[in-house]
């Protein structure tokens, strides 16, 4: 069907810019929260983002995510956005991502045609998962312990697993074939480093699996084998923006911003959690 196809893709190609963006902090686990947001200064030397490179020089991808990973190492915090087009599809995303807690925590809302015209909001908090996806679900929201496979809404460990950094790293190292740097530009005002990355899509079916994004052959997403992916990095060398190109397929960009300020991540309360409607209920069937 075109919505699971489309579900799918999306998870594929979302998945190794949230390695760039999201996976990279290496903040200690387990520290204070409010602490940590507070102080984006971690006593941490970040290297340089664009350490002696001219433009058009080729450099390691591990390097490179060395590089972003150590630069990185202060933020706890985050702000995220997305928007999407697929096959038709507009889709649109944003919200705040906490990297020291155990699994990372994060409430994003998200609009996307398959869920009609109200947002689906989602948070990941204690080792539980929460989605809000508006009168599908009566505007309350499903509870699903992350690790469940015979959850509410099944194993989700996939999704934390991917804003894990060592995890999502390893997972996805693989996939990176060449990085350029492309030069300095200015992005929303900040001075950034432009970098392209070649990433092998046949490498990285395993990974995708893990999401839950394939369970198969990268290919039968109507992914090429190839794709180029372009990451924006500041002085402190974090993800400014990300941009991929499908071709026919369509477009994505992620900006990532307010890093190390505080976030505002909270479990819904008891009386807006409900069940998983049947599928006769979300269908409109009896």
């Amino acid at each position: 069907m075109r919505t699971a196809r489309s579900r799918r893709l999306v998870a594929a190609v979302a998945a190794p810019l949230l390695v760039v963006s999201l996976a990279a902090c290496g903040s200690d686990k387990g520290s204070d929260k409010t602490a940590a947001a507070g102080d984006s200064s971690a006593s941490v030397d970040p290297e340089p983002s664009t350490p002696d490179l001219k433009a058009g020089e080729e450099i390691d991808p591990a390097t490179f995510l060395a590089q972003v990973k150590s630069g990185v190492q202060g933020a706890t915090t985050s702000t995220t956005s997305m928007k999407m087009s697929v096959s038709g599809m507009e889709i649109t995303m944003q919200g705040q991502v906490d990297y020291t807690a155990d699994p990372v925590e994060m409430a994003i809302t998200m609009t996307m045609p398959m869920l009609g015209e109200d947002p689906m909001d989602m948070r990941i908090v204690d080792g539980f998962a929460y989605m809000n996806m508006g009168a599908l679900t009566q505007n309350k929201f499903v509870k699903s312990a992350l690790d469940d496979p015979n959850g509410a809404l099944g194993d989700m460990t996939g999704l934390a697993d991917s804003m894990d950094p060592a995890k999502s790293l390893e997972n996805f190292s693989a996939g990176f074939d060449k990085v350029v740097y492309v030069g300095q530009e200015s992005v929303d005002g900040v001075d950034a480093g432009h970098y392209q990355l070649t990433v092998d899509t046949t490498k990285i079916g395993s990974a995708l699996s893990e999401l839950g994004a394939a369970g198969a052959d990268p290919s039968g997403l109507g992914l090429p084998d190839t794709l180029t992916y372009d990451v924006w990095l500041d002085s402190d060398s974090r993800m400014t923006k990300s941009v991929i190109d499908l071709g026919d397929l369509g477009s994505m960009e992620m900006t990532a911003s307010n890093w190390g300020e505080p976030v505002d991540i909270q479990a819904p309360s008891a009386d807006q959690i409900t069940d998983m409607p049947g599928f006769g209920d979300m269908t409109g069937q009896g």
